[in-house]
């Protein structure tokens, strides 16, 4: 771990609400040399679609925590679709 960032939400519900501008300044605030890959944790977050988009931007992989479920729950079920609009992990592995 490189970095790390808490948005310090005031509730668990207000989790769902933090703005997309919000990630991405997150996302952008622990980026930097060094930094392989950004790893968002936090199931209630709507991250999903920013990562792939910030995927492109950063030129590394970034992973939401949804995503990465989804991809290991239709792997542990043998299915092996690629899913794009959703960052390298979906679509290339």
């Amino acid at each position: 771990v490189v970095r790390l960032k808490g948005l310090k939400c005031a509730s668990p519900v207000l989790i769902a609400h933090v703005s997309e501008r919000e990630l991405r300044d997150a996302i952008l605030e622990v980026d930097g040399p060094g930094v392989d890959a950004v790893i968002q944790v936090g199931t209630n977050l709507a991250m999903a679609r920013l990562a792939g988009i910030a995927e492109f931007w950063l030129e590394k992989p970034v992973l939401a925590i949804n995503t990465c479920i989804y991809w290991w729950s239709l792997r542990q079920n043998g299915i092996d679709d690629k899913i794009d609009g959703f960052g390298s992990l979906l679509l290339e592995h």
